[in-house]
């Protein structure tokens, strides 16, 4: 426990030592462990691709790297912990079953990621998650997989155009401080699918369907998503329901239908 603040009950110190109690559980008989710091997941003395089940793994590293974070005020509380492992259970229950507990020499030890390097590998992760999601609504709109591009063209009028009361933080309204991430497919029949991701420290997901262009009119929009962390299961449940509501709405379009606002706080928690 990190704190000397007599205000601080410790929770998030409970939250890091589960963590680490897990990690041990999967790595019987190497000695003395677990190492000190975050479990930043591409460090060598953390690493758990050597229980199999590779996806399943770095879904978990995910999980145990955010519940070990150095900063206390950066780490999941206890509730969240416990979504997140339900969350990754219930995707991976499978694949868990075939994990081989690994046995070997004790590695290095080290404190983990800088915030600058964390938000890399934040945006990497992302992105990943988006693009089945892209794939998939190019798919039900044009039949084409790869129909789609990524990267907002302001000059060709590129914006989102629904209203989704973003609370400002600047003099130029809200400025994600970890910007965002366009993907669109290309236009068919007159329209065109818009997913983007906005990270402001959090992360969440937005989907529209413009047509015309440039100018472009709003067709639907969906989301916000809720604000989640990145790289969490939670957060690909999330992509991966609204790319479902999308794909439904373009093939079982409901006329004059549009998809509920998102009722989460529209800032991402300080």
């Amino acid at each position: 426990m990190r704190s000397a603040d007599s205000k601080d009950r410790g929770e998030r110190a409970d939250v890091y030592s589960l963590a680490k109690t897990l990690f041990v559980l999967a790595h019987p008989g190497r000695g003395d462990y677990p190492p000190d710091g975050t479990h930043r997941v591409d460090a060598e003395e953390f690493s758990l691709e050597y229980l199999g089940s590779g996806n399943a793994t770095l879904a978990l590293g995910h999980v145990l790297e955010a519940a070990t974070q150095f900063q206390v005020r950066d780490r999941l509380i206890m509730a969240d912990f416990h979504a997140e492992l339900r969350a990754w259970l219930d995707r991976h229950a499978a694949d868990a079953a075939h994990f081989t507990p690994l046995k070997g020499r004790r590695l290095g030890r080290g404190w983990g990621p800088d915030l600058m390097d964390r938000h890399r590998r934040d945006t990497e992760a992302t992105r990943a998650m988006m693009l089945p999601s892209i794939r998939r609504i190019a798919e039900a709109l044009t039949g084409d997989t790869s129909a789609w591009s990524a990267g907002i063209d302001h000059d060709s009028g590129d914006a989102t155009l629904g209203e989704y009361g973003w609370t400002p933080n600047s003099e130029d309204g809200f400025i994600p401080d970890g910007g965002t991430l366009w993907m669109a497919t290309h236009l068919h029949q007159g329209r065109r699918i818009v997913l983007e991701a906005v990270l402001d420290q959090d992360v969440c997901f937005l989907a529209e369907a413009q047509r015309g262009g440039p100018p472009w009119t709003l067709d639907q929009q969906w989301g916000h998503t809720s604000w989640q962390r990145p790289r969490m299961p939670r957060t690909l449940d999330q992509i991966q329901h609204l790319t479902d509501e999308v794909v439904t709405w373009l093939t079982h379009p409901v006329p004059g239908a549009r998809a509920a606002a998102d009722p989460e706080p529209t800032a991402a928690p300080a």
